[in-house]
């Protein structure tokens, strides 16, 4: 049997819930010769609304004035998955 798509409205809710849970995120912004410029921000949400803070003499605000078509994403990373790489590698000595 295959799974049920979720509705728009359980995808909607589970952005929010998200967003809620989460305080950082990436923006990506266009720089002037047109290649990606990413930045890790704090974020605050209030449904489907993402507030980020930035100052005005901030290459990522004169971006945003040039070209306002920005992404961003967050992302959820459930306590316990974490994998710490140190403990993986194996020693370079």
């Amino acid at each position: 049997m295959a799974a049920r798509e979720p509705s728009r409205a359980e995808i909607g809710h589970a952005i929010s819930e998200l967003l809620r849970d989460e305080e950082i995120a990436t923006l990506a912004t266009l720089a002037s010769d047109g290649s990606p410029s990413a930045s890790v921000m704090h974020i605050a949400a209030d449904g489907l609304k993402v507030y980020m803070h930035t100052f005005v003499r901030t290459r990522k605000y004169g971006e945003m004035l040039a070209n306002p078509k920005v992404s961003y994403a967050a992302s959820h990373l459930p306590p316990g998955t974490r994998v710490d790489l140190r403990l993986e590698m194996p020693s370079l000595a």
